[in-house]
């Protein structure tokens, strides 16, 4: 599941990571950029879905 995401002026890349809680590295890999440095305002990249925004996430431990 991935979505289409235009970087803002100002961000980096560990900002945008951070925002669809992946790695940097994972964002490069998708979308075939060997440096962070070819990343620019304005560009269009795929990330993965933020999942924190369409489920909730329960944990189950044992016993209960």
């Amino acid at each position: 599941m991935f979505e289409r995401y235009v970087i803002q002026k100002d961000e980096d890349l560990n900002q945008i990571a951070k925002k669809f809680n992946t790695s940097p590295n994972n964002i490069l890999d998708i979308n075939n950029i060997y440096y962070s440095d070819q990343l620019r305002a304005g560009m269009e990249i795929i990330v993965p879905q933020n999942m924190q925004e369409y489920f909730t996430v329960y944990t189950i431990n044992q016993g209960y």
